[in-house]
């Protein structure tokens, strides 16, 4: 399991990176300004983006520029770099725990149904 330190994208950044699938087709309307683009991300993907994945794991680092990404490596050392590392081991290791006890039960559960 992967337990090395993760720099991810904040949610604002996120959403102009990759966000408002539909946003760029409603731009091309008639009286739509330049800003309607940039707001039209950030609205589509703040609902869905704390529901993802990598969103909702306490141990990843989120930046919010390229700036902000040099300052965060650059203000961690190896000591700090390490504890995220051991926290992404335990909740790993919790999300294994998690799967294998869904699984083994409902095998259970099938197996007694009959």
């Amino acid at each position: 399991v992967m337990n090395m330190p993760l720099f991810l994208p904040g949610a604002l950044l996120q959403s102009f990176l990759g966000g408002g699938n539909n946003c760029g087709k409603h731009s091309m309307k008639k009286g739509v300004g330049d800003w309607f683009v940039p707001l039209c991300q950030v609205v589509s993907c703040s609902h869905a983006l704390p529901m993802s994945t990598t969103f909702r794991h306490p141990h990843l680092i989120r930046f919010d520029s390229i700036v902000d990404l040099v300052y965060q490596l650059a203000m961690r050392d190896d000591e700090a770099l390490l504890e995220i590392s051991r926290r992404m081991g335990e909740w790993n290791r919790a999300l294994i725990k998690e799967d294998h006890d869904f699984w083994r039960e409902t095998i259970l559960a099938l197996r007694s149904w009959n």
